[in-house]
């Protein structure tokens, strides 16, 4: 496991590197503890569990620039999400924070008594839709 740590406050503040060679340091301190999701579409993940370096303050995964993501039975220590500028997508899991001007359509599957989604007020008033877990 690596070092508990923090990321960057906004995910635009991560720069883009089309033309570089990827690897892990070139974008400084990442906005996960464990899944980055930047630029993509049409992935699901399923059963997914992430552990965390005592300390760790990032959430386990964050998606941003991405449609059409289904993620169920995200687990870790913690298993939080944020899910940023995401179009027809879906989340089954933890504690959820939601941003971006772009974000369109966003299903947050939730277990009674579970922590609830922390909704930016850049989001479009009826983009998350919540519903309770399947």
């Amino acid at each position: 496991m690596g070092r508990a740590g923090t990321g960057p406050a906004k995910l635009d503040e991560i720069p883009e590197k089309p033309e570089a060679y990827p690897d892990p340091t070139m974008f400084g301190p990442l906005p996960a503890y464990g899944l980055w999701v930047r630029h993509a579409a049409d992935l699901a993940i399923r059963d997914l569990t992430l552990r965390a370096p005592a300390g760790e303050q990032r959430p386990a995964l964050v998606v941003d620039d991405a449609r059409d993501i289904t993620i169920t039975g995200l687990r870790g220590s913690p298993a939080s999400s944020w899910w940023s500028n995401v179009q027809t997508s879906t989340i089954d899991a933890g504690p959820t924070r939601v941003s971006g001007s772009r974000t369109r359509n966003l299903t947050i599957h939730r277990k009674d008594g579970e922590a609830g989604a922390a909704v930016d007020s850049d989001v479009p008033g009826g983009a998350v839709t919540f519903l309770p877990s399947r």
